[in-house]
């Protein structure tokens, strides 16, 4: 038996190899040292946007199998650019008072 986390995006693109170790039946686990709040790759920095798959901690009753999703972050403010809206208020012929 293993544990196994992936850290990837919504498009399946692999940030990170993934980290196996072996385990047995009934081992208590935790594997919450590997789940990354952010992850730089290339130029580009993504942040957790959702996980799936086994608890990060417990006890082995199969496999481990944990997937991370990391959406892209291109303004560094931890929040998935996904996320955020950008308004823009055009004013034409008058003014605006806010």
């Amino acid at each position: 038996m293993k544990s196994t986390i992936s850290w990837m995006t919504k498009n399946d693109t692999v940030l990170k190899d993934p980290y196996t170790e072996p385990t047995t039946y009934d081992a208590s686990y935790n594997l919450s040292e590997q789940i990354l709040p952010s992850i730089e790759k290339g130029d580009n920095k993504y942040v957790l946007d959702s996980m799936s798959g086994s608890a990060v901690s417990g006890t082995v009753k199969e496999n481990v199998e944990i997937t991370l999703v990391y959406s892209l972050d291109s303004d560094n403010n931890g929040i998935p650019d996904k996320y955020e809206a950008t308004v823009t208020y055009n004013v034409v012929n008058g003014t605006f008072e806010g």
